[in-house]
């Protein structure tokens, strides 16, 4: 049948659909626009078509479906939808562990991404466990003596001490004030507040004597670099 022989009305819905057919590129751009006038709804529609349009198994394919699926979490955090926010980041994380695993970088990321929501939800022990998971992988991707890493160790420290566990955190905070001092270097303002961290958990655990020598060393650092100044 020649297209001028078509119905009037299955011609007009032939259009319609040729039209849903949006480009990749022009979902990302609607979803943009309506992120940034903060109309959601259509934004996540918009964010949802790009990932069901990304269906290729190659590796590159569902690299970009994840990462569209965190900027759906990512968008949807930053709104303080927490619930949205995790399920988008959790089938982000389903996507980027499939066999074969997609980036290391990228897994961390939304490991991250759902700790720092189990944490800002007052779940402090789901965020330990979820911190412990992310240093394991940093440590595995990055090395132990990474800047994430410490961070990472920070984070998850405080946390323990939060809990009400200095006993766990003592061995992190070691750890923490270990790779400050190789960072940092040893008289900086940032050894001198690991310094101050241990101290505080050392006490917690009855070892005054050495947690009243963490803090003089702290004063000393302090000190130092006030007459410095």
């Amino acid at each position: 049948m020649r297209r001028r022989d078509l119905p009037r009305g299955l011609t007009v819905l032939i259009l319609l659909l040729a039209g849903c057919a949006a480009a990749p590129s022009d979902l990302r751009r609607q979803a943009a626009e309506h992120r940034a006038e903060g109309r959601l709804p259509e934004a996540e529609a918009a964010y949802l078509r790009l990932a069901d349009s990304l269906t290729d198994a190659d590796r590159d394919t569902r690299a970009a479906r994840a990462d569209v699926l965190r900027e759906l979490g990512g968008m949807h955090a930053s709104f303080g939808d927490a619930a949205k926010a995790e399920r988008h980041y959790q089938s982000a994380l389903r996507v980027a562990e499939t066999e074969p695993r997609l980036s290391d970088g990228l897994i961390i990321n939304l490991r991250a991404q759902l700790a720092s929501l189990s944490y800002r939800a007052g779940r402090t022990e789901e965020a330990a466990a979820r911190y412990e998971e992310v240093l394991r992988l940093e440590r595995a991707s990055l090395g132990d003596n990474h800047p994430d890493v410490l961070a990472t160790l920070g984070i998850l420290a405080g946390l323990r001490m939060k809990c009400g566990r200095p006993d766990q955190a003592e061995p992190l905070l070691r750890r923490q004030l270990e790779l400050t001092e190789r960072i940092h270097g040893p008289g900086r303002r940032e050894t001198a507040s690991a310094l101050d961290r241990l101290a505080e958990a050392l006490s917690d655990l009855g070892k005054a004597e050495e947690a009243g020598r963490l803090r003089q060393k702290a004063a000393e650092i302090r000190k130092k670099l006030c007459d410095e100044c």
